[in-house]
């Protein structure tokens, strides 16, 4: 396990403190992670399953299995947008602070989130760190080196009263293997939008202006992938492609889509711009 810390904050060089603020701005996701987003609308409704020998209740997506145990007071609690954007959030003050414990009040952990301060979010964080505590995520199909292996995380932080402290593992396996794009921290916490932009992003494929393209064979194939299967999947679509288009341009991008006549979806954007020191 990594231990991180705040404590020495006041006691680094003023430049090294500017790069590890600027560090926490983006965050390097592994493209496995991003090809199969996990979150979910929290009303999202999933087929879960129970194991009673081994005591644990899953539900899968894909190749990608969720699983908590049965005397967990979370119950049916599945991984959310705002849980996703709690533990990439946590996932980036490992990256830049090498050693020690991290002490922080929710008030400052939902400040670096860019998440109002109120009871609501307060109460939302307390689930997500329960849930990142006790979840055991397992990709069938993880590619690494270009590789498949089967990758299991149990538990992705612990806390414990003298701090928070991340998994060693998660932190090794996110950028590993050199298949990971670099992205902006400040993902929205909708699921469906949150989804929708990994999964874009996730097209490795650039030319020399950052540019690329994704083709899905259907529109069926895109809301499967990012969660949407209501009756009105379609409209929710749109919604969501204008909400993500309305973030890359906020961080120097762009996104435009088109369905084309033989039924498949295609999808154009410009990388969101990263601001290194």
């Amino acid at each position: 396990m990594t231990t991180l810390t705040y404590d020495d904050k006041l006691d680094q060089p003023a430049e090294k403190r500017r790069k590890n603020a600027k560090l926490l701005d983006y965050l390097r996701v592994n493209r496995n992670l991003m090809n199969e987003p996990i979150a979910r609308s929290p009303r999202a409704h999933l087929n879960w399953r129970r194991n009673r020998k081994e005591k644990f209740r899953y539900y899968t997506i894909g190749n990608v299995t969720v699983r908590l145990p049965l005397d967990c007071s979370l119950g049916r609690k599945h991984a959310t947008g705002f849980d996703m954007r709690v533990l990439f959030t946590l996932t980036a003050l490992a990256k830049s602070r090498g050693g020690g414990k991290l002490r922080l009040s929710k008030t400052e952990l939902l400040r670096h989130m860019g998440q109002p301060v109120h009871n609501t979010n307060r109460a939302r964080l307390d689930m997500a760190l329960k849930f990142l505590q006790h979840v055991t995520i397992i990709w069938e199909k993880w590619n690494f080196l270009k590789t498949y292996n089967c990758l299991e995380i149990n538990g992705f932080i612990k806390c414990t009263p003298e701090g928070i402290q991340v998994s060693r593992k998660w932190l090794q396996v996110l950028a590993g293997g050199g298949y990971y794009q670099t992205l902006p921290l400040t993902l929205p916490v909708d699921a469906t939008v949150q989804n929708l932009i990994l999964l874009i992003l996730a097209q490795t494929k650039r030319d020399e202006d950052l540019c690329g393209k994704r083709k899905f064979t259907s529109r069926r194939q895109i809301t499967r992938l990012i969660g949407l299967n209501s009756h009105d999947r379609n409209r929710k679509l749109i919604k969501a492609l204008h909400q993500a288009a309305k973030w890359f341009e906020q961080h120097g991008g762009s996104l435009d889509w088109k369905l084309k006549h033989d039924g498949s979806f295609v999808v154009w954007f410009r990388e969101p711009r990263i601001h290194w020191l």
